[in-house]
């Protein structure tokens, strides 16, 4: 070898090198395997096993801000920060109704009726939405007109705040007082969810509730409901008179504490914070939309729930295993079939099916 090389440049050289080097190590090598085959195989089940070993500690994370997001980063502390400190949030579920105009007796009667339906979801394990709502405080409207009218002045009336001129421990024993009803942002709260009331009215009602009324019944929170319509058409005025699109929200409870989100995530990490009840009337209340999505036919509805993302990113991520899997057996069945010799070393059909 080396009088073959005594002419070489360096570079040649070290390629010869590199070459005489590894058949002799690959030469040696077949020997060592073909001499002790029965060490061979052993020495390769144990290499095996002793790596399947890891699987001891195998954890499939699901947590997204592992996943996806730098756990030094800003958002990533912030968002732990508030996790700690806020355990309590909500989630929301929502669809937009639309059609020609949503300000007309029967769509807002077809939207009282759908409002029915989601509230009276029940999964089969018996949950509710009352029991996964997010629950705040409901403000009687005489003691709403109260705290209006205690600081009016010259005439105008200006909302009277009991967090500002009460202690803490006083205004702490008024709010735990109040009943607990479920957070929710809807124009069917103009008329208290009463779906006689709603039956008997007409477009000019509907018109003149809109445009003089911006309080929240139910809550006692000033709220503008235009904020829910789309598409607004007003008058030279101002006032509304149409829109042709409507949306309602409907808000779930979460406790962060209580949520462990390696059980309740899914496999692409890309899953919100949820507890499993509110996760199984999510899944109730999609079942539900979808049919009402179908059986409709003077307007078209669009909706989503919390879970919505996590379910279809999801799905997205893994839909192409199966041809994945597929083109992989294709190639392997190509290469032995179309570009092999047919011969026991060059081509081992066996082996396609392991």
């Amino acid at each position: 070898m080396s009088q073959l090389t005594q002419n070489f440049k360096w570079y040649e050289k070290f390629t010869a090198f590199i070459v005489s080097t590894s058949e002799t190590a690959f030469d040696n090598l077949g020997y060592q395997v073909a001499s002790k085959p029965w060490w061979t195989i052993g020495l390769c089940w144990l290499f095996v096993f002793s790596s399947a070993l890891g699987f001891l500690k195998f954890h499939q994370e699901k947590n997204p801000f592992k996943l996806w997001v730098p756990s030094k980063s800003e958002f990533s502390i912030n968002t732990q920060w508030l996790f700690n400190k806020f355990e309590n949030a909500y989630r929301t579920e929502g669809f937009i109704l639309v059609a020609d105009d949503v300000l007309t007796p029967e769509v807002l009667l077809t939207v009282a009726e759908i409002d029915q339906k989601i509230k009276s979801v029940i999964t089969s394990e018996g949950i509710t939405f009352k029991e996964v709502c997010f629950k705040i405080p409901e403000i009687d409207i005489d003691i709403n007109l109260l705290f209006k009218s205690r600081n009016s002045k010259n005439g105008n009336d200006s909302f009277f705040d009991p967090s500002v001129y009460f202690n803490s421990a006083t205004y702490c024993k008024l709010v735990e007082s109040f009943s607990q009803e479920c957070l929710q942002r809807s124009i069917l709260e103009l008329w208290n969810f009463d779906i006689e009331k709603i039956k008997q009215l007409s477009k000019k009602e509907i018109i003149n509730k809109l445009n003089s009324n911006k309080n929240d019944f139910l809550f006692g929170n000033f709220k503008n409901y235009t904020e829910l319509l789309g598409n607004i058409e007003t008058n030279e005025v101002g006032e509304i008179v149409s829109a042709k699109a409507l949306h309602i929200f409907y808000m779930l409870h979460v406790n962060f504490s209580a949520i462990d989100i390696d059980t309740f995530g899914n496999t692409a990490g890309t899953a919100d914070w949820a507890s499993e009840d509110g996760l199984k009337w999510e899944n109730e209340f999609l079942k539900l939309m979808e049919s009402i999505s179908k059986n409709l036919t003077s307007s078209k509805i669009y909706y989503e729930s919390a879970r919505s993302f996590g379910d279809i990113s999801n799905g997205t991520m893994f839909q192409d295993i199966g041809i994945l899997i597929t083109g992989i057996f294709v190639m392997v069945l190509y290469v032995q079939l179309v570009i092999s010799k047919f011969n026991w070393v060059e081509a081992r059909e066996w082996m396609i099916c392991l």
